[in-house]
């Protein structure tokens, strides 16, 4: 949309191209093709992607925002009971603090308000919350269901 705009996305994309190299190194993923996604996962990039190549760059940011603040949310609350031992406290120290990404972020969409559709932008923000849900939802549903499977295999034996 303009400099302001392009330099903001150009660091976030070198961000996660950073992240990408660290990611497969620290969780020993020799290549992206061994990480299967489900469809959650299928379905909220697929939106993500429509909104990043569709609409006007800010709204980028609206899809954005709930997986900024979500990531730290998490953190935040896991570290409330991990052990600082932990074999993945990394992960919550890498993420929690203040959400200063989610921040930056949140002002880049601030700065372009009177550019765009203020209610767009908060249905895309609402579309993308729901994703998250439904990925951690799946998450959860799979680790229940799989706990259920093996209480009910041990009681019929």
């Amino acid at each position: 949309m303009d400099d302001a705009c392009g330099d903001f996305l150009q660091g976030k994309y070198t961000s996660y191209e950073e992240y990408n190299a660290y990611y497969h190194e620290t969780w020993h993923v020799r290549e992206a093709s061994g990480v299967i996604p489900g469809d959650e996962i299928k379905e909220y990039a697929a939106y993500e992607a429509f909104v990043a190549g569709n609409l006007d760059s800010p709204y980028l940011f609206s899809v954005m925002l709930p997986c900024e603040y979500l990531w730290n949310w998490i953190a935040n609350e896991l570290d409330k009971t991990a052990p600082k031992d932990g074999l993945y406290y990394f992960w919550i120290e890498g993420n929690g603090g203040t959400p200063n990404g989610a921040y930056q972020m949140a002002n880049m969409l601030e700065s372009y308000r009177g550019q765009i559709d203020e209610a767009k932008a908060k249905e895309i923000f609402r579309i993308a919350l729901q994703h998250e849900l439904k990925v951690f939802t799946a998450a959860t549903l799979l680790k229940s269901e799989l706990l259920w499977q093996r209480k009910n295999s041990s009681l019929q034996r």
